[in-house]
């Protein structure tokens, strides 16, 4: 939308904005703190999350969606999500191990993303397999001892698996497919999250907590 819109339009605009704020980064370097943090400052109450993908002659990626991994705990409905914005490796490890992602415990202070998040990807059972799929994760964090700790997962899988579902089952949302985004479409979504304003109150605070 900033294409189209002044320099302080959001980069897109979406049904679940009330909870959800996206940075959007189509670049050809990572610099993930930064656009977290630029994620942080605009999204005011809501959950931050950087939506990035890398774009080289050499190198194109997926689109990742990358949040703190005590907000996607949150989104999961873990009750013990504040126990994973900060920790030791271990630590986080045996936090992650209740949420349903297949994950993989990163600490390191020059993060080779693509290479760790192809590894988190390969050792996660198939989709198609006999077991219940469970979304590749990446939790990554620097190695200072306050380093907030991040989770990283295709952005197709963290709208499906965990973003859409929480707002379902938080607030009775009701997914639907349209052909585009229309200001009638948009109305229709402002007037539902006021409804939701009592019960958006309880639980958006909390996440000032762990930004």
């Amino acid at each position: 939308m900033q294409h189209e819109g002044d320099p302080n339009s959001p980069d897109v605009r979406h049904a679940l904005d009330a909870v959800v704020h996206f940075e959007v980064k189509m670049v050809s370097r990572m610099e993930m703190e930064d656009w977290y943090d630029q994620a942080t400052i605009d999204g005011v109450y809501r959950v931050p999350v950087v939506l990035h993908r890398i774009a080289t002659k050499k190198l194109s990626t997926p689109w990742r969606a990358t949040l703190s991994a005590a907000h996607l705990a949150m989104l999961f409905g873990d009750a013990e999500y504040m126990s994973l914005a900060h920790g030791n490796p271990k630590w986080i490890a045996e936090g992650v191990s209740v949420l349903p992602v297949s994950s993989r415990v990163v600490q390191s202070d020059a993060l080779r993303f693509e290479k760790e998040m192809s590894a988190a990807v390969s050792a996660a059972v198939p989709a198609y397999g006999p077991l219940p799929y469970l979304p590749p994760v990446l939790f990554h964090a620097r190695r200072d001892h306050d380093a907030l700790w991040m989770a990283s997962m295709d952005a197709v899988e963290f709208l499906e698996h965990a973003l859409i579902p929480y707002a379902e089952r938080e607030y009775g949302y009701e997914r639907r497919v349209v052909d585009e985004y229309t200001p009638e479409g948009e109305r229709e979504y402002e007037e539902f999250w006021q409804r939701q304003r009592t019960k958006l109150a309880e639980n958006l605070p909390l996440f000032k907590a762990v930004a």
